[in-house]
């Protein structure tokens, strides 16, 4: 005769301040800031095991930034539209873009680098074919 194993009865009841879904760098970053300001903090995501980081994973680790405020608000904007979005929501998007730079050196402790800046003198050799890059 088999003996039947009972699985264990989990509790799942919890009280969260903030929840967050998706842990991407997006994700990761609301969830420290909230977390350093207090809050009791959920993060769940539904990436396989090995697989996440969202967006961020699959992009590189690329992160957009920008130097000129204005020229950054006016490509967002041509970039949303026809959407109508909230002037503060646009201007805390842009400001935290124009200060990406200094965000990954404070919170991640590393030197980031730009490939318009760091590497501008190797620029005139590069060339994308087919969605491949190719230094000549």
């Amino acid at each position: 005769m088999e003996q039947e194993t009972k699985a264990p009865v989990i509790d799942w009841k919890a009280n969260y301040d903030v929840v967050v879904l998706g842990f991407g760098g997006a994700g990761a970053t609301a969830a420290r800031f909230a977390a350093d300001n207090g809050a009791k903090v959920l993060i769940a995501d539904v990436a396989p095991y090995g697989h996440e980081g969202g967006n961020t994973r699959y992009s590189a680790q690329l992160l957009g930034t920008g130097t000129d405020y204005d020229k950054l608000k006016e490509y967002y904007l041509g970039l949303t539209r026809p959407m109508d979005l909230p002037e503060d929501m646009v201007e805390t998007y842009v400001r935290g873009m124009c200060n990406m730079r200094e965000y990954v050196k404070k919170y991640l402790g590393v030197e980031p680098v730009s490939f318009i800046n760091d590497f501008s003198k190797i620029t005139k050799g590069i060339s994308v074919l087919g969605g491949y890059s190719r230094i000549s």
